[in-house]
């Protein structure tokens, strides 16, 4: 269905705002991260402004893939305590996401995380229990639900022979697909002896932010005016895997049994970025956490397969309200 068909039938489904009463018209943001050359070029520095552009290539990359999934449902949206299912409709319905404030400094935060999960995989790897999807670049070989290919001792991701070429085996985690409903994702690996799926977590001040506040409220003090947070009380403060993640380890778990996988746990294990320790919890897939969020599943299937977007939980968040525009 062509772009402008969409809209219009977004617009004419007489689906009224849940805010205002008015009717909603879905429109393409004008402005968005990828507009900021301007203030790459005005950067100080050499380094900097190098990496900036490096960035900014990335976003549209990584745009342009995302908006070629626009059929699934994330399990990292759906374990959002403020996941709003009208923002999933518009983004499943291919209408373009709304721009958002990616900065230098949330890409910095981002990329640590993600060396962090490397990290972690590297050294899970050398166990050769480590299960999973492999890619080799150099002859463009993917392996998927397997140990690291046969024929190969593991070296970090440093290259080692085989019989006929050099081979470079990267691990591309575990890829989940439901087989009922339109729901996919990645789990960051697996140990496939002890039956357990893993997720990674880089712990910073951004993930109480959002996914703890009252941890963080707890150990914010104010002192001579100054607020000031207890960095070592909020990583002691946990004892237990963070709702959002039980919620998205739960998602994983049900599409690994979908799939005929072995997996009936999973394994969350935190790395605090302030001081690298570590902590390790292990659940067991429950029902009570995964029907209701099934269920809206469900529900925006529903709402796609008659072209009329579900109302917001919330009276009409920002995440949805971002996608509309009131007349």
């Amino acid at each position: 269905m062509a772009m402008d068909e969409r809209r219009r039938r977004l617009k004419g489904s007489g689906q009224k705002s849940a805010s205002t009463g008015s009717r909603a018209r879905v429109v393409k943001s004008e402005k968005g991260p990828f507009q900021k050359a301007a203030s790459i070029k005005s950067s100080t520095g050499i380094v900097i402004p190098l990496v900036k552009k490096v960035i900014l290539d990335q976003h549209a990359a990584n745009s342009a893939r995302t908006s070629r999934r626009s059929n699934t449902i994330f399990p990292s949206e759906m374990a959002r305590s403020e996941w709003c299912p009208r923002a999933t409709y518009y983004r499943m319905s291919g209408l373009p996401e709304p721009a958002s404030s990616n900065s230098f400094a949330l890409d910095n935060v981002f990329s640590e995380g993600n060396r962090i999960h490397s990290k972690w995989q590297g050294w899970l790897a050398k166990t050769g229990d480590l299960w999973g999807d492999w890619y080799c670049a150099s002859c463009d070989t993917r392996v998927n639900n397997s140990l690291i290919p046969d024929n190969a001792r593991y070296e970090g991701f440093s290259p080692y022979w085989t019989d006929d070429h050099l081979h470079e085996w990267e691990y591309k985690e575990v890829t989940l697909k439901s087989t009922t409903q339109m729901i996919s994702g990645h789990a960051d690996g697996a140990l496939y002896k002890e039956n357990c799926l893993i997720e990674i977590k880089s712990m910073g001040i951004g993930t109480f932010r959002f996914e703890a506040p009252n941890i963080l409220k707890d150990n914010t003090y104010e002192v001579n005016g100054k607020k000031i947070t207890d960095i070592e009380g909020m990583w002691k403060s946990i004892h237990r895997p963070l709702m959002s993640h039980v919620k998205q380890g739960n998602i994983y778990l049900h599409m690994a049994q979908e799939m005929g996988m072995p997996f009936d746990r999973i394994v969350f294990l935190y790395e605090f970025k302030a001081n690298q320790q570590v902590k390790e919890f292990l659940i067991s897939k429950s029902d009570d956490v995964l029907e209701p969020l099934l269920d809206t599943a469900r529900q925006i299937e529903y709402a796609l397969s008659i072209g009329v977007p579900p109302a917001c939980p919330f009276g009409g968040c920002g995440s949805c309200k971002a996608y509309e525009k009131e007349d």
